[in-house]
């Protein structure tokens, strides 16, 4: 049986090579994205809306010649996910949520993590930047330093515009979806992921990974893997 290809839609402050080790564990075929904005250029900010992000991840389908496929996002990842099912809705098999961002109908990210850390991360330039290296990784990769730095010393300034856009949660395909809630997760806390399951329109699937950091398709890739796999096969 020919399963639909995986979308991998990487988080904020990061690209496509963040999925790196997981492609090579995923023994499926798989497409990866770079958002605009990867080259982290503060006068290019103004100019990159999620609408921009949408497109890019719409031009890396096509140009792998995939009509249709199951969109993983991770992180920041899950607004580019949401858009994109919600105006491409024929070329979703299915989403899955890994620790995504979900912001309720009508709200923004930025709005969604009222409160937790996201206002506190915009510079004055227009964008998102976390500097602090030896927090980063304690709260993306839960102390795994090695593992950390491979990811931060490629890290990016995130542009901020797309992070305002307010989302169209309500209008999401009637399609299958998972979200994978990470237990240990100190970049979106477990109460955090329990409110974006909350803002996705019906009950959807919930896989948890105990133990698991933010970044666990780094810190795990054979595991996160599988869990793809598995979820592919159930389609």
């Amino acid at each position: 049986m020919t399963h639909p290809p995986f979308a991998l839609v990487h988080g904020g402050c990061q690209a496509a090579f963040v999925w790196d080790d997981l492609r090579a564990e995923l023994d499926r075929p798989a497409v990866t994205v770079d958002l605009a904005g990867r080259d982290g250029d503060p006068a290019n900010f103004g100019s990159i809306t999620l609408d921009q992000w949408v497109a890019d991840l719409r031009g890396a389908l096509d140009a792998a010649g995939v009509e249709r496929a199951i969109i993983v996002s991770h992180s920041l990842g899950g607004i580019t996910a949401t858009d994109f099912a919600v105006t491409h809705p024929d070329r979703v098999a299915a989403l899955v949520y890994i620790s995504s961002i979900v912001p309720a109908d009508g709200q923004s990210m930025a709005e969604s993590l009222a409160g937790q850390h996201a206002e506190t991360l915009f510079a004055a330039d227009g964008g998102f930047w976390p500097d602090n290296r030896e927090g980063m990784t304690q709260a993306l990769f839960n102390g795994d330093g090695q593992t950390g730095k491979a990811v931060l010393d490629r890290s990016v300034p995130e542009p901020s515009v797309p992070l305002r856009a307010p989302m169209r949660t309500a209008r999401l395909p009637q399609v299958p979806i998972w979200y994978v809630r990470l237990g240990e997760d100190r970049g979106l806390a477990p109460q955090a992921q329990n409110q974006m399951i909350a803002n996705l329109p019906w009950p959807v699937t919930v896989i948890d990974i105990e133990g698991a950091p933010h970044q666990v398709m780094c810190t795990d890739p054979a595991g996160t893997a599988k869990i793809l796999r598995t979820i592919a096969d159930s389609l």
